[in-house]
């Protein structure tokens, strides 16, 4: 997901409120990984068929939010949903 706001102060309020309701509602454990944009933040969560990883990321005035599930028997890999999140984070001007 993807969201584009007005000013970079509506951006930032709705990504510190996404990062607040996954933090208190289970949606995992933080992840140390680099900083993507101006601010990120990972979480990650097993369950019985697999890992599941929530990036979220502000630049400007934009908003972006990735999930990935890996499956329980591949290996998980958050490079990979860094590596898309720098992507997309690079076509932002």
């Amino acid at each position: 997901m993807i969201t584009t706001y007005r000013d970079n102060e509506g951006a930032k309020e709705a990504y510190e409120a996404d990062a607040r309701y996954l933090k208190r509602h289970g949606y995992g454990k933080p992840v140390i990984t680099k900083t993507i944009g101006e601010s990120s933040f990972m979480i990650m969560k097993k369950d019985s068929e697999g890992i599941t990883y929530n990036l979220l990321f502000l630049k400007n005035n934009i908003f972006a939010a990735i999930s990935a599930k890996y499956k329980k028997e591949n290996p998980d890999n958050p490079g990979h949903l860094t590596g898309l999140a720098e992507k997309i984070e690079a076509k932002i001007k």
